[in-house]
């Protein structure tokens, strides 16, 4: 039960009238009109001006405030649904909750959320499924202009909606045509069609990579395979050829240096098997 309080409410809502129509009501030969005419008071010295706030301005006033502190905060809309006709608790009244459903809209909204339970924006949809494009019809045009989910600066509404139509199309060519549903800025999807979609979308990134880790593969084995060529031919080398490439390097810097200096150099076998 709600107790009202009407204290007050008079004075609260009373509107203010202008000058010209309390001096008719004061005139009236109505006892009730001019004793009631009495009790409000002038705004203004200059007739037929309203200088003081009238009830629909407060009014206004009011609720542009509301709305002010209603953006300013994440609304949340509650729908209060009374249970039965008779106010007892602990009673629920099918008809009567079903018909206030029925008023507000609610079940034309779970009929269509119940048949269109996903929904994606058009941008969202070609970042997504851009890859698991089919290559038929114009499935490699689409999969090139929007190849790693770039979507173009120069793409309209119109443009990017019949290109969601075209690749959802391809993707689920094996549903009925009434699989999915564009809108005007979203796309609905029907019960199992939006998970088909993900699937194949799997698929191609698997696929993918795949193709990527096969490369990958196939670069570092060959890389390995020439450094064990390179080893190999390094241990074929015998140590006499081996000695006679390294020691002209080595016994070079001591040359010179003898050389610039006038000593003398004193060859033995080894040496000379290091210069022939």
């Amino acid at each position: 039960i709600v107790d009202y309080d009407a204290d007050s409410f008079v004075e609260k809502n009373r509107d203010a009238l202008s000058d010209d129509v309390l001096e008719v009501a004061l005139k009236s030969k109505n006892d009730i009109v001019s004793r009631v005419s009495k009790t409000f008071t002038k705004l203004s010295n200059r007739k037929g001006n309203l200088v003081a706030d009238s009830l629909w301005s407060k009014f206004e006033r009011q609720m542009t405030n509301l709305f002010k502190s209603i953006l300013k905060t994440k609304m949340s809309y509650v729908r209060c649904i009374i249970p039965n006709t008779d106010q007892e608790p602990m009673k629920f009244d099918l008809h009567c909750v079903m018909k206030q459903l029925h008023s507000m809209g609610l079940v034309t909204a779970l009929k269509a959320h119940a048949a269109f339970p996903n929904k994606q924006g058009f941008e969202s949809v070609l970042r997504r499924f851009w890859c698991a494009i089919p290559k038929e019809k114009n499935g490699p045009e689409l999969m090139a202009k929007y190849r790693f989910g770039r979507i173009p600066q120069e793409a309209t509404v119109d443009t990017l909606r019949k290109d969601c139509n075209d690749v959802l199309s391809l993707l689920l060519k094996d549903f009925s045509e009434d699989a999915f549903a564009v809108g005007k800025t979203k796309v609905y999807f029907k019960t199992g069609t939006f998970e088909h979609a993900e699937y194949d979308r799997s698929q191609a990134f698997d696929t993918n990579v795949t193709i990527i880790q096969s490369l990958v593969r196939g670069f570092l084995a060959r890389k390995k395979m020439k450094t064990r060529q390179a080893e190999r031919m390094l241990h074929k080398q015998s140590p006499e050829k081996l000695q006679s490439f390294f020691m002209p390097i080595f016994f070079l810097p001591l040359s010179l240096f003898r050389y610039m200096f006038g000593i003398k150099r004193r060859r033995n076998k080894f040496m000379r098997g290091c210069w022939h």
